[in-house]
């Protein structure tokens, strides 16, 4: 957001940043690249109450459909467990 608050006021004339923040200072945007994130816990952490309280709510239709609605991210696999290698083959 503070790349796109220097751009959009006339203290910068490029910057490397995300579409949100671009769309919402009503900035052009050219992607260079897609990124994929990643939240990382130890498989005996999945049972722990806090962590299935988590997953409710990451899983949760007004989550994705927050995290969906956000220009350039894609929320599909929101909330959706994978191995190392299922995530990276």
């Amino acid at each position: 957001m503070a790349i796109a608050a220097h751009i959009a006021s006339g203290m910068a004339d490029t910057g490397v940043g995300v579409e949100t923040a671009a769309c919402r200072f009503g900035l052009d945007f050219i992607p260079l690249v897609s990124e994929r994130y990643f939240f990382a816990i130890r498989k005996s952490s999945l049972e722990t109450p806090a962590m299935q309280d988590l997953l409710s709510i990451m899983r949760s239709p007004d989550y994705v459909g927050y995290v969906g609605q956000l220009v350039g991210y894609d929320a599909r696999d929101t909330g959706r467990l994978q191995t190392l290698e299922e995530a990276f083959a």
